[in-house]
């Protein structure tokens, strides 16, 4: 059984090299609906929080992260289209899956303004059977980063992902 992301054939172990995530790091995580990516991380980072617009993928990671004892996955019910409330995050993760270019802009321009963030990685689906006509293209996403003031660090196409790392 696999997503329609395609979630299980991304290499886990490339995203963490490249993100980097410590035990002294913060990392702010969006548009990771159930909870995947987030539960990963939790195992390198203090803390992760999840920005979850729908109550229903709210509730799904609350208890997820209970579930397994994920103290340090913290859900928060918050579209991340129109604000970002959580501070003293210093890194970042992002899955475009059904996110607009308006919304992505919006995101990066609220994450350049924070101050304490330094870096993070974008994930999106750039072929089939994955990808979709609404799907972001990964120049699309650099340039809304570019845009906002990130500098583009580092472009990897896996076999149906692409990882974009920006920094400040």
């Amino acid at each position: 059984m696999t997503s329609d992301f395609g979630d299980e054939v991304v290499p886990l172990q490339e995203i963490i090299k490249i993100l980097k995530p410590g035990e002294n790091d913060a990392v702010l995580s969006i548009g990771d609906l159930n909870g995947y990516y987030s539960l990963v991380f939790r195992k390198y980072a203090k803390e992760v929080h999840v920005l979850l617009p729908e109550d229903l993928w709210f509730q799904y990671v609350k208890r997820l992260a209970a579930k397994f004892g994920a103290k340090n996955v913290i859900p928060h019910n918050e579209n991340p289209c129109v604000e970002i409330s959580v501070k003293g995050v210093n890194k970042f993760f992002i899955k475009t899956r059904e996110m607009s270019l308006e919304c992505l802009s919006k995101i990066s321009n609220l994450l350049m303004k924070d101050e304490s963030i330094r870096s993070g990685i974008v994930l999106g689906v750039h072929s089939p059977p994955f990808y979709r006509p609404s799907d972001l293209p990964a120049e699309s996403v650099e340039n809304s980063f570019k845009n906002s003031g990130f500098v583009s660090i580092l472009k990897i196409n896996f076999r149906y992902h692409y990882v974009l790392y920006v920094s400040k």
